[in-house]
C-alpha cells in the first residue's frame, strides 16, 4: 500500500430542488485534509472521505432513521470507491463525489509528490526573498 496526502474540498448545491441546473455554487473550501494508505488513489480517496466525512454522516443518518443501506454506505470504502468519478477541477486532478446536496472533491497526492512541492514552494519563497 502506498501512502496518500488527500484534501477533501466540500461544495453546496445552490439548490437541492434542482443540483444539476446550478451546479456546486456554493463552495464551502477545504473540508478536511489527511494521510491514509490505499491500493490506489481512488481506493486513498474513498478511504480518506468514509475517515473524514462519511463515519459522522452514517451516525447521523442512523439518528434520523434513515434505510440501512443508506447508513452502511457512508461507512463502506468499497461503495464509496464505486461512485466516486475522476475529474479535472479548479483544484486539480482529483475523484469527486455528488450526494445530490453536497459534493465532495478529494485532491489525492502521494507523500513523495507532496514533499516536491513543499520543496519547490520554500525554494521559490527563498528567491522572492532574495530580490
Amino acid at each position: 500500500m502506498t501512502k496518500f496526502t488527500c484534501r477533501i474540498y466540500c461544495y453546496y448545491h445552490a439548490d437541492p430542488e434542482n443540483p444539476r441546473e446550478e451546479w456546486a455554487t456554493k463552495p464551502v473550501g477545504l473540508y478536511s485534509r489527511t494521510t491514509v494508505s490505499g491500493w490506489s488513489r481512488r481506493h486513498a480517496a474513498a478511504k480518506a472521505y468514509v475517515i473524514e466525512s462519511g463515519a459522522l454522516r452514517s451516525a447521523v443518518f442512523q439518528r434520523l432513521g434513515s434505510p440501512e443501506p443508506a447508513v452502511q454506505f457512508e461507512k463502506s470504502v468499497v461503495k464509496v470507491a464505486r461512485v466516486m468519478k475522476r475529474s479535472q477541477s479548479c483544484k486539480g486532478d482529483c475523484y469527486f463525489f455528488d450526494n445530490g446536496v453536497e459534493v465532495f472533491y478529494v485532491v489525492v497526492t502521494t507523500i513523495a509528490e507532496e514533499r516536491r512541492v513543499t520543496q519547490f514552494l520554500k525554494a521559490a519563497v527563498r528567491v522572492m526573498c532574495m530580490n
